[in-house]
Order: C-alpha cells, then sequence, then structure tokens
C-alpha cells in the first residue's frame, strides 16, 4: 500500500488481513505537511484530525503503518559522513554531496531538519495510535499495536538522541532530546541525555519486559521472521542491548543482546546463504527489523549509470578483507562503464548499490523491498564489545569467533584484550556494516580515544576535529519557534522567524 505525504510516497508491507481500505483516506485529514520544504512551522501533534476515525485493530494498524514509513532510512548519509567511502572525480559535480562530506553546516542544518521532522511525525502517530486504542474495547490484538507503537516511538528517541546529543560518557547532564508524550501540543524543555536515556529505558521496560520472553522454538523464529518489517518485541530486545551498550551499562548490554542471539536461533541466521539474502528483495531470516519500501534505495551514491558513483569503498579497509571473507564480495564490486572513458569504476560500494546496478543493467536482482536497520550480526557486535568492556576478554572473542567463521573471515587472535580487543571488534564491525552508516556512531563514541585516528589519511581533508560542534546536528528553527523552552546545541545559532 502507499502512503502520499507531500510528493513523496512510501510502501509499507502488510498482511492481507491488513491491508488498508478507503478508511485511510479518513484516518488521516492532511497527516503531514509536504515533507519539501522542511521547516515544519506548524507543530507536529496539530496535523491530526477526526480521533473517531480508528474503530478497530485494521484502523489502528493502518495508522501505525504511517509511522513506519516516516522513519528516516539514512544509511548513505551518514555513511558520508564516517570513514567508510573516499570520493571520486565524480563528488566535484555534486556540489550538495560534496558539501554534506564537508560538514558543511547548512548541509547538516538540512539534515536536522528532516530527521527532526520524521521522526517526531512518527512519534506523533504513535501517540494517535495509542490514544485511539485505549478509548477502544480491549482485546489482544489493539494491545499488541498499543505496544508496538511505543517501541516504535522508544527507536525514534533513541535515533534522535544519537543524532542531536552528547555521547553520554562525556556528558550524561548535557541537553538531550524532548519527550514528546501525548498528541496534544506541549512545549516541554529537553530532558538531560542521562534523563533521555532513562526516559527510552522505560518505554522498552513498559513494552517489551524481560520476562516477556521464554525459550524459542522453531515455529517461533519463523514466525518472528515473517514479521521483520514490523517492530516486534525481539527488536525491541535489540533496541535495549543497544540503548545499553550506549549508556554504558555494559552488563545489562550483554544480557539482553544475548537474548536476541537466543531468540533468533544463535549462528543459524549467520550462516552464508542467509547473509547473501540480506540485500535482495526476499525475506530473511538474519533481519531483525527492516522496514518495507516498494522503490530503489541507496541510489545517492551514482552520479550517473555512464559515468559512475560519487564514491567508491576506502581502499584502507577494503584492505583488510581476508581471501575468503564472505563480506568482500558483498562490500564491493567493479563496475563496467563502456560509455565512460574509464571503461570501469573499480571497488564501488556493493549491498544495495550493487542490487541497483544488476537490475538497471538487466540483472534479475529487483527492486530492494527491506532495508535491514537491525540483524543478527549486530546483536554479536553489541556482546563482544559489552563483554569487552567488563574485562570478559575470552568470552567477546569466543563471541567474534563464531560470527567470523560464518563469515568465513580470519578469527581474532586468543591473546587480545583491552583497547587492543575492542579495536579489533570495531574494526570488524565497520567491514560487517560499511556503507549502512554504524560507523559514524562509533567514530562518534570513541573519537576521543580508540577511533581518534579516524581522520588520518583522508583525500577529503576537510574532516572536522573530535570537539567539532557540528557532532551534533542543531536543533531545528521549526521546533524552537513555538516552543521556546527547547534550547540550541553549542555552536549552532538560534535563528528567528523569516532567517
Amino acid at each position: 500500500m502507499k502512503f502520499y505525504f507531500g510528493s513523496q510516497s512510501f510502501g509499507v508491507r502488510c498482511t492481507k488481513s491488513q491491508r488498508p481500505s478507503l478508511i485511510v483516506g479518513t484516518v488521516l485529514l492532511g497527516l503531514f505537511l509536504s515533507f519539501q520544504g522542511c521547516s515544519l512551522d506548524v507543530p507536529y501533534e496539530n496535523r491530526y484530525a477526526d480521533p473517531n476515525a480508528v474503530v478497530n485493530a485494521q484502523t489502528a494498524r493502518e495508522l501505525l503503518a504511517t509511522a513506519y514509513a516516516n522513519l528516516p532510512l539514512e544509511h548513505f548519509t551518514w555513511s558520508v559522513l564516517s570513514d567508510d567511502f573516499r570520493p571520486t572525480y565524480k563528488l566535484r559535480s555534486s556540489p550538495s554531496l560534496q558539501k554534506l562530506a564537508s560538514f558543511d553546516a547548512d548541509e547538516l542544518t538540512n539534515l536536522a531538519n528532516d530527521l527532526w521532522a520524521r521522526y517526531y511525525s512518527s512519534i506523533a502517530v504513535a501517540n494517535a495510535v495509542a490514544e485511539r486504542v485505549d478509548s477502544l474495547p480491549k482485546s489482544t490484538e489493539l494491545q499488541s499495536i498499543a505496544l508496538e507503537s511505543q517501541r516504535i516511538k522508544a527507536y525514534a528517541y533513541f535515533q534522535l538522541l544519537r543524532a542531536f546529543a552528547p555521547i553520554p560518557s562525556v556528558a550524561s547532564d548535557s541537553a538531550g532530546i524532548i519527550f514528546k508524550d501525548h498528541l496534544q501540543m506541549s512545549a516541554f524543555p529537553r530532558l538531560s541525555v542521562g534523563e533521555s536515556i532513562d526516559s527510552i529505558r522505560n518505554i522498552l521496560e513498559r513494552s517489551t519486559p524481560f520476562a516477556s520472553f521464554s525459550a524459542p522454538n522453531k515455529t517461533e523464529v519463523s514466525s518472528t521472521n515473517n514479521e521483520q518489517h514490523w517492530f516486534t518485541s525481539i527488536a525491541a530486545a535489540y533496541l535495549r542491548a543497544e540503548l545499553e551498550l550506549y549508556a554504558g551499562d555494559f552488563a545489562e548490554a550483554e544480557r539482553w543482546a544475548r537474548l536476541v542471539i537466543e531468540q533468533k536461533g544463535g549462528t543459524l541466521s549467520l550462516n552464508p546463504e542467509v547473509y547473501q539474502q540480506l540485500w535482495q528483495g526476499n525475506m530473511c531470516s538474519a533481519r531483525i527489523f527492516a522496514p518495507y519500501i516498494n522503490r530503489y534505495f541507496y541510489t545517492e551514491i551514482v552520479y550517473d549509470r555512464q559515468t559512475g558513483d560519487c564514491f567508491t569503498v576506502n581502499p584502507a579497509v577494503l584492505s583488510r578483507f581476508g581471501q575468503t571473507d564472505l563480506r568482500r564480495d558483498v562490500t564491493a564490486f567493479d563496475k563496467k562503464l563502456p560509455e565512460s572513458p574509464l571503461k570501469q569504476m573499480n571497488h564501488c560500494l556493493g549491498k544495495y548499490n550493487a542490487v541497483n546496478w544488476s537490475r538497471t543493467n538487466g540483472g534479475a536482482s529487483g527492486e530492494t523491498h527491506y532495508v535491514s536497520l537491525y540483524r543478527t550480526a549486530g546483536a554479536y557486535f553489541i556482546l563482544a564489545e559489552a563483554l569487552a568492556h567488563q574485562g570478559k576478554a575470552a568470552e567477546a572473542i569466543a563471541v567474534m569467533n563464531n560470527y567470523l567463521s560464518q563469515r568465513k573471515a580470519p578469527l581474532l587472535a586468543t591473546n587480545l584484550d583491552g583497547d587492543s580487543l575492542l579495536s579489533a571488534i570495531l574494526q570488524e564491525k565497520q567491514q560487517e556494516f560499511l556503507g549502512e552508516g554504524e560507523r559514524f556512531f562509533d567514530i562518534k563514541r570513541y573519537r576521543h580515544t580508540l577511533l581518534s585516528h579516524w581522520n588520518e589519511g583522508q583525500s577529503n581533508k576537510q574532516r572536522i576535529s573530535a570537539n567539532d560542534y557540528r557532532w551534533n546536528l542543531p536543533i531545528p528553527k521549526g521546533e524552537y519557534l513555538y516552543n521556546d523552552r527547547a534550547t540550541q546545541n553549542f555552536g549552532w545559532p538560534r535563528l528567528r522567524l523569516g532567517e
């Protein structure tokens, strides 16, 4: 099904019983303003009408589907801001992308406006679903939808926290994000980073407590795989593990990461056949949360089909893959460019980019339908990092080597510990998630310590210092124009109306 916001369309996958009826048109009355302007001076909470339109589980599901449709998918953008790529000569022909790669303040402001608008719109939808469901006769299905709406809200809050606030290990008392837990318009100040983490944790604890899980059987694992486009309880457990790692509660991060791995059947969802399916249009048991779309994805990296891409894979990263490492051929490929003087562009990013290239050049790969945000491999990295921080080096190495053996990659040395072990984990994580945006947030967390060298050897020499204010995106003007309690991040201007 499609929902239209301004001039953009998004696909949302529903089961047969959840496919939308014409009531969607009455459920949403001008749900969002067009995102082309992105200033969004009208508060998100004021974009809803007809509270009586949600009358049962189907219409509640239809409304919640719009929260999924509006979630940002910025794999490419965050990768440009990391050390995943090396720019090609074509970058000069794309001024806005060149400015983004230079951490240009205007481009980062545009990014901030878009992320803030989309995430808070998803949060507003989640609040609307919760309030509508609360007024309906109770049922198991409605309760499940209400809990799912809270999980989506927690996910959106965490992404906002990572993008707009300092890391908690450095500034837990600094301003975090604004929590908007009701559909009604309100003006709240930003919570501190520590308070923001606690609030997200509380949402997850209420919606997905640890005690709600039981040992999975094969039927339950299969059922979960078929729900990868929804934010299930396992997706919430993954988010909880990620949140606790971010907060520095490594024992809790370990507990939740182990739970996720158990629920996914351990290394079964890491096997080579499953790995190859991750970027295709079919279901994949390795995925934990992967929104459904009905369009091409990751097209921004391509300047044009004749002359190639604006970025290729960072050769320093590419050189670290072992000869038998399955990740190497998935991560990079060579594009044949018969109409270009170069004839070929080497080391182009694979994954979604390779799927797109195959499709547009007569291949049978087809469009991307699922964009992986969470997958089993990520839980292994959360677990290994949490164990390493607790001084459990042998356990961390065992976890990593279980993962690496499935990727047919060289195993970690058994004598690693401390910073050398953490550095090895982060290096392998970049090789797993290259081009998917994860690296930026690892650099942000470790830019003063383990990854302080990330800037070295970059041909785009504009890379910013560890203390630069641009690591935290600016709070958009559209927020503080109607909420005078919203403070701006250090270094960024607080604009007035008309500026």
